[in-house]
């Protein structure tokens, strides 16, 4: 992940999404099922996968997209092969006023997509 275990509990905790008290159980959670810690919020329902990705985008400055919220229009979405596509983890979901590719990229290559 682009930030630390202790950088992302500092996000949380300065943006009041999660106490002291929660971190640690999480903590715990994770080392005993051998999550990572961002795993380990998000299946221990201390924040969801949207507010979490939302929370490190706002930190990042980079644009967050919910892909399951929004309609990708068929034509945009075959913009990028498929083979290369899931080789880069990568997704045109829609199209700015100028026909330019909006794109999204997993987390493994933050800062990488356009947004839009």
């Amino acid at each position: 992940m682009l930030l630390s275990d202790d950088q992302l509990k500092k996000i949380l905790l300065d943006n009041k999404l999660v106490d002291e008290k929660k971190l640690k159980e999480t903590e715990t959670y994770a080392k005993n099922s051998n999550v990572i810690f961002s795993e380990a919020l998000i299946e221990s329902n201390v924040v969801t996968d949207e507010i979490l990705g939302a929370t490190i985008a706002n930190f990042l400055k980079i644009p967050f997209v919910n892909l399951a919220k929004t309609q990708v229009p068929e034509d945009t979405f075959h913009i990028i092969p498929e083979r290369i596509a899931r080789r880069q983890k990568v997704v045109a979901f829609a199209r700015d006023e100028h026909g330019k590719a909006c794109n999204g990229r997993s987390d493994k290559y933050p800062g990488s997509g356009n947004g839009c």
